[in-house]
């Protein structure tokens, strides 16, 4: 969508759901305002950072849209694009949903490096700002252990969840998310290190007092 046409999108909420399978399901709204007094028609892409997900699909108001696939829909970017009319000062929900490939990277050794990234400066040249913007990354717990900076952080039983939001939104930056976990190695060293310590603690111990028992110079035996 590009600021050739009057339809605005007024609100968009994209939501990642990153389970222990290294998957994210991926679920977007968008809200797109017709402000003219006649139907619009538009087209619309949505554009991904590598290969198209197999199980895009994408509705209308709750009614199946036809997914069309090109590697020439948003610059350098493959993507999936849809045509879709709006009603006179109407205002439409477009939902998307498919699935991603959460891949994890090493970092440091110890530590899990994941990333999250989101194409929303493919949408700069939209007409005016988003009223409002809201990202959200729930994380399973066990794929996490610190990191995602820039979002308000909160837990529950099962998740972490990272989220921002943002009124009055122009999409200038792309968003992303980078979270690290302590793999099985980490986690092993955190426990030998702590057992070797003490190990060793008690061995210098029994060394300071084996010294202490034995006689000093200049004693009688």
């Amino acid at each position: 969508m590009s600021d050739e046409t009057p339809i605005v999108l007024r609100y968009e909420n994209v939501t990642w759901v990153i389970d222990e399978g290294h998957r994210a399901n991926v679920t977007a709204i968008y809200h797109l305002h017709n402000p003219t007094g006649e139907r619009m028609n538009l087209t619309v892409f949505l554009p991904f950072t590598e290969r198209i997900p197999d199980d895009v699909t994408l509705q209308q108001d709750g009614l199946l849209l036809a997914c069309n696939r090109t590697n020439d829909g948003e610059p350098f970017y493959p993507s999936v694009w849809f045509a879709c009319s709006i009603d006179a000062a109407a205002t439409s929900m477009i939902k998307a949903a498919y699935t991603l490939r959460i891949e994890e990277r090493s970092h440091r050794v110890v530590t899990d490096r994941y990333r999250c990234l989101y194409l929303a400066e493919s949408g700069r040249h939209r007409n005016g700002s988003i009223e409002e913007a809201v990202f959200t990354f729930k994380i399973a717990r066990d794929l996490y252990s610190y990191g995602l900076s820039g979002f308000q952080v909160t837990e529950t039983a099962d998740y972490v969840v990272a989220q921002a939001t943002y009124a009055n939104w122009t999409a200038n930056a792309n968003v992303e998310a980078v979270w690290y976990n302590i793999n099985a190695y980490g986690k092993a060293l955190f426990i030998v290190i702590p057992v070797a310590l003490m190990v060793g603690a008690v061995l210098v111990v029994r060394t300071v007092r084996k010294k202490k028992k034995q006689p000093g110079a200049g004693e009688s035996r």
